[in-house]
C-alpha cells in the first residue's frame, strides 16, 4: 500500500540518510587531518558527527520498519497456521505501534524541556538533538499503520 506520498517521503528519508553519511564521512575526515596532520583539533569535530549519528539511528530505524527488516522470532511462529500468524503478527504490530506512541509523547516532552539548553561545542539547542526520537518515532508509527492496515486487508477471507 505504498501511494505517492509515502514513497516520497521514503526517499526524503533515504535521501538524508545518504546527506548524514556524507556529513559524517567529512566531518570525521577533517577531524583526523586537522588533529594528526596539521596539529590544530577542532573543537566541534567530536560533537556533530555524534548528533549526526543519533538522526541517522532514528531515521534508519523507521526505514527499517518500512521494509520490514527489523528483527523477528519467526521460529515461535512456524507451528501455528498461516492465519493465526497473520493474527499474532497484527496483534504484536499494535504492541509496538502502542510503544511507539509513548515514544513519541516522551520524546516530545523531552525535546520541549532540552530545547533551551545548548551544546557544548556547537551551541545547538540540544531539542534539535532530541527531536530525532520522536520524529524517527511518528516515521515508524505511519510505517507500521500501513503495515498493519495492509496485513488485515489480507486477513479477511
Amino acid at each position: 500500500m505504498d501511494t505517492i506520498v509515502i514513497r516520497r517521503l521514503t526517499q526524503l528519508v533515504e535521501w538524508m540518510l545518504v546527506v548524514l553519511s556524507i556529513l559524517i564521512f567529512v566531518v570525521v575526515f577533517l577531524q583526523v587531518l586537522f588533529r594528526y596532520l596539521l596539529r590544530q583539533p577542532l573543537f566541534w569535530s567530536e560533537e556533530l558527527p555524534r548528533y549526526l549519528l543519533i538522526w541517522m539511528s532514528f531515521l534508519a530505524a523507521a526505514l527499517a520498519q518500512k521494509q520490514g527488516a527489523h528483527i523477528n522470532i519467526t521460529l515461535c511462529l512456524a507451528p501455528f497456521s498461516t492465519r493465526t500468524r497473520q493474527v499474532l503478527k497484527i496483534l504484536t504490530d499494535a504492541a509496538i505501534l502502542a510503544f511507539l506512541w509513548v515514544l513519541i509523547y516522551s520524546g516530545s516532552l523531552v525535546t520541549s524541556i532540552t530545547a533551551h539548553h545548548r551544546s557544548t561545542a556547537l551551541q545547538l539547542p540540544m531539542g534539535l538533538v532530541y527531536a530525532a526520537l520522536p520524529v524517527g518515532a511518528v516515521l515508524m508509527s505511519l510505517y507500521l499503520v500501513l503495515q498493519i492496515a495492509d496485513a488485515m486487508r489480507r486477513l479477511k477471507p
